[in-house]
C-alpha cells in the first residue's frame, strides 16, 4: 500500500479554511475544497481556538452613582489624611457588597487599597499631621500666651536658615500689629487734646459772658489729666500705676 504524501499548506490557505471552517461549512466539504484532511482541521481548530460558537459573556455593569452615605463617607473631616479616605471608601465598599452591587464594591475596595498604600507611604507621622484644628488646646495656650519663646523661635538672628521666608512672615505681621496699635494710641490722643482745647474754649466763653464754668469733680479731673483710667463698669476706675502693674502681669 502506497504511503499517503502529506504537503505543507501556505498560510494563506489556513486563513481561507479558518473563514470556511467558521461560517458554518462542515470539516469534510472544507477539507475538500482545500485539499487538506479533516484530521488537520480538527486539529489546528483546538489548536488555534477556533470556535463556531463562541462564549457570550456577560457585560460588566458600570458602577452606580455613590449613594448620598457613601459620598458623606468619603468625605471625611481630613481630606488630605490618605488613612481615614481608605477606611470611608473600606466602610463604602462593604455596604455595596451588602447591597450586591458588585461592580460598585470592587471599584470602592480598589480605591480603599489605593489610599491605604498612600497612608503606608507616608508613614503614620505625615498622615495624622498636626494642625492648628486639632492641636491640644495646651499647645495652642502655651503659644498664643508665650511672646517670648515665639520671638525665640521666628528669631533671624540666628545660623539656621530653615523656613527663612516663614520667619520674616512673622516678623512683618508682627510690625504691621505694632504699627496698628500705636496709631490707634496716637488717633486716640489727638482726640483728646482737640476735646481738652475744646473744653477750655468754652470755659473761657463762659467766663466772659459772667459765668462760671461747671466745677470738675476730682475724680473726673484726674480721669482727664491721665491720672487715672475708667475701664468700664466691670473694673471701674483704676489709678495709672495699678494698671501698669496690671499690664507687668500679663
Amino acid at each position: 500500500m502506497e504511503k499517503r504524501r502529506y504537503k505543507i499548506k501556505p498560510p494563506e490557505v489556513w486563513t481561507q479554511v479558518r473563514k470556511d471552517y467558521l461560517s458554518g461549512l462542515d470539516a469534510k466539504t472544507v477539507a475538500a475544497r482545500h485539499d487538506v484532511t479533516e484530521a488537520s482541521i480538527r486539529a489546528r481548530a483546538t489548536k488555534e481556538g477556533w470556535s463556531r460558537h463562541p462564549r457570550s459573556e456577560a457585560a460588566t455593569p458600570a458602577p452606580q452613582p455613590l449613594s448620598p452615605q457613601d459620598a458623606a463617607d468619603l468625605s471625611p473631616d481630613d481630606p488630605n489624611d490618605p488613612a481615614a479616605l481608605a477606611r470611608a471608601a473600606a466602610q463604602a465598599s462593604g455596604r455595596a457588597l451588602h447591597a450586591q452591587d458588585f461592580a460598585q464594591a470592587r471599584a470602592l475596595a480598589a480605591l480603599a487599597e489605593t489610599y491605604r498604600k498612600l497612608a503606608d507611604r507616608d508613614g503614620p507621622g505625615r498622615a495624622a499631621r498636626l494642625t492648628v484644628k486639632n492641636a491640644p488646646l495646651q499647645l495652642v495656650f502655651d503659644i498664643l500666651t508665650n511672646e517670648a519663646e515665639a520671638e525665640r523661635r521666628f528669631a533671624m538672628n540666628t545660623s539656621d536658615e530653615s523656613d527663612w521666608e516663614l520667619r520674616g512672615q512673622y516678623w512683618q505681621a508682627k510690625q504691621k500689629l505694632e504699627r496698628a496699635n500705636t496709631e490707634w494710641g496716637h488717633a486716640q490722643l489727638a482726640r483728646r487734646v482737640q476735646l481738652e482745647r475744646r473744653i477750655a474754649a468754652l470755659e473761657d466763653q463762659l467766663r466772659a459772658a459772667g459765668l462760671d464754668p461747671v466745677i470738675e469733680r476730682e475724680q473726673d479731673r484726674r480721669i482727664s489729666q491721665g491720672l487715672d483710667l475708667f475701664l468700664g463698669p466691670l473694673r471701674g476706675r483704676v489709678t495709672m500705676e495699678e494698671w501698669e502693674k496690671t499690664l507687668d502681669e500679663l
